[in-house]
């Protein structure tokens, strides 16, 4: 594997610039792998399923393997099972889990206050439907408005029922 910062991740097939590894050495962007451990709660490689308890967040592949890297990885994140190359994976990492109002830029503290933002200052909503049940990060969720919101409910519901 080289040092390059564009590779594609073996599991979404998009350009990244972050890697994080496992024991088996599989290179899978920082995207992938937090949605499958944080979000999805499945804690394997997803190319060869090997449980992994740790994982390790690069920028630039310059030391190798898994064993290497945790050597000189020193910097963990609030969440365990996690190591760092650098504060700017670490900052990568934290920006997943930003609750950020995607019209005005405003950061939340929660998901809730990032709806009452939504609510009061853009008159625009999230589907609780797709906010409960769909596997994504805050940042993917689509923003109604009230009209698009029922007709999306509406659509969704329809396909809910036998």
């Amino acid at each position: 594997m080289d040092s390059s910062t564009d590779w594609s991740c073996l599991i979404c097939c998009e350009l990244s610039g972050f890697k994080v590894l496992g024991r088996c050495n599989h290179p899978i962007c920082l995207s992938c792998v937090v949605k499958q451990r944080d979000i999805c709660e499945q804690k394997y490689c997803p190319v060869c399923r090997e449980d992994l308890e740790k994982v390790i967040g690069v920028f630039q592949f310059t030391h190798g393997n898994y064993e290497e890297l945790e050597k000189v990885c020193k910097i963990s994140g609030s969440k365990p099972g996690y190591k760092f190359e650098d504060r700017k994976v670490l900052n990568a990492f934290r920006e997943l889990f930003a609750m950020r109002c995607r019209i005005c830029k405003r950061d939340c503290k929660t998901i809730q206050s990032l709806e009452d933002h939504l609510k009061r200052e853009h008159n625009r909503f999230f589907c609780q439907i797709c906010k409960e049940n769909l596997k994504v990060f805050t940042k993917d969720l689509h923003v109604y408005s009230k009209e698009s919101l029922r007709l999306t409910e509406l659509r969704v519901t329809m396909r809910i029922l036998p």
